[in-house]
């Protein structure tokens, strides 16, 4: 299924079709598409008609469509149809699609503009009471000792009792225990990915999560994409986006847990740390970081409790410039605690 605001079902397949191959070509160049989807559906399709030629193209900024142009000239029917099958591959697989601004696309992503998905891949829909929901973003070491590990699933359980739902990556380790404790209580979770569906492997108990629209699995890369630093600092700035508060657990060097923690104080957003560890330690001395277990050796129930309360007070608003280095992405550290 394929989820966008285009006026016909073969417009919107040929269209989705177009973006891949752009997609394919450019080395997942989101800049080139999110020009061409500003454009509007009638020129996207006069524009398909014509590829490569100016002078049929007929819109007010003038920039854009030189640069698309200029790209467009590049795709061959061939490439076209190339991403065709790669969609119904996908389709065949139970993947949808979600253009920007449709319906099943996180309304907090439109705040991050040019640094959000033209479009993304993703499995199971979003529960409709998860709207009255806290997303709470749980992330951590992907090698959790035994203490962390009982932590990580009380945690959960309180989150999921409190009228919360966990947003983490999919990795090992801390991502996949919240994971699989939301499921089992009974509560809802979101993996956003850092690779393409085709690189990761959802266990039986997942796909039955889906069906239960217990979970949803989201893909912003191509499906043939394999992990990439570039993808996973970015995936970090998803899953940060869609909570209100974060708890990460474990964390140590510039890694994955530790900008996800980031980028929620950099919108004056709770943030629980469990045992930071190395470079992470710097967490300590932020006034917005609270420590995740308390003095007596237990989760520390009655901040967390506080701090769930006033998420539910507060209001969607755009993150700014997250990556605090315009719009560069530079690549994570050798050893993200996020990986795969």
């Amino acid at each position: 299924m394929i989820y966008s605001h285009f006026s016909s079902n073969k417009n919107a397949m040929h269209i989705a079709s177009f973006c891949v191959s752009i997609l394919i070509k450019t080395n997942q160049s989101w800049k080139i598409v999110h020009h061409l989807l500003s454009l509007g559906e009638e020129i996207i399709v006069s524009i398909m008609k014509g590829r490569g030629n100016k002078t049929k193209i007929k819109h007010k900024n003038t920039f854009y469509v030189n640069i698309l142009a200029d790209e467009i000239l590049k795709i061959s029917n061939v490439d076209i149809k190339i991403a065709e099958q790669l969609l119904l591959d996908v389709f065949a697989e139970g993947w949808n699609i979600a253009f920007y601004g449709s319906k099943f696309y996180p309304f907090q992503w439109l705040n991050l503009k040019n640094q959000a998905p033209p479009l993304f891949f993703f499995k199971g829909t979003q529960n409709k009471n998860v709207e009255h929901k806290i997303g709470i973003a749980v992330v951590g070491t992907t090698h959790p000792n035994v203490n962390c590990v009982e932590i990580t699933k009380e945690l959960v359980t309180f989150i999921i009792q409190s009228g919360g739902y966990v947003i983490s990556g999919g990795a090992r380790g801390v991502d996949q225990i919240g994971h699989d404790t939301a499921i089992r209580c009974g509560g809802y979770t979101q993996v956003i990915l850092p690779c393409g569906i085709f690189h990761y492997s959802i266990s039986s108990d997942w796909e039955e999560a889906i069906k239960l629209n217990k979970m949803q699995i989201i893909s912003p890369w191509l499906p043939s994409a394999k992990w990439a630093s570039q993808q996973a600092v970015r995936r970090n700035l998803f899953i940060a986006s869609l909570a209100k508060m974060g708890c990460t657990l474990q964390p140590s060097h510039e890694g994955g847990s530790l900008r996800v923690a980031r980028y929620l104080l950099s919108c004056n957003l709770p943030v629980f740390v469990h045992e930071p560890k190395h470079h992470a330690k710097m967490l300590e001395n932020h006034p917005n970081v609270l420590p995740l277990i308390s003095s007596d050796g237990r989760l520390n129930y009655s901040l967390l409790e506080s701090a769930m309360l006033e998420a539910k007070s507060i209001k969607e608003k755009s993150m700014g410039d997250l990556f605090n280095e315009s719009d560069r992405s530079e690549p994570l550290n050798k050893s993200d605690e996020s990986d795969f």
